[in-house]
């Protein structure tokens, strides 16, 4: 549940994001400003996320993927 919040959350700001930034372009044609804007807010968010990550890393709530089943012909 905690995964599906983090992902719905950061949808959410990226499409926030996004509206900000055309609203603005369509205020200002200088889009320099846009462009570097939008960029921070992409690292960020990133960066935001990459850290929900690392919490959950160091406390254990990151599930491992199970290893993979051997095939039956793989030794035939």
């Amino acid at each position: 549940m905690l995964q599906r919040l983090g992902v719905a959350l950061a949808v959410a700001i990226i499409s926030l994001a996004g509206l900000a930034g055309n609203a603005y372009a369509a205020e200002n044609p200088d889009r320099d400003e846009v462009i570097i804007g939008t960029v921070l807010v992409a690292l960020g968010t990133m960066l935001l996320l990459l850290l929900v990550y690392l919490i959950k890393w160091y406390f254990g709530l990151v599930r491992l993927p199970p290893p993979p089943e051997p095939d039956a012909h793989e030794h035939h």
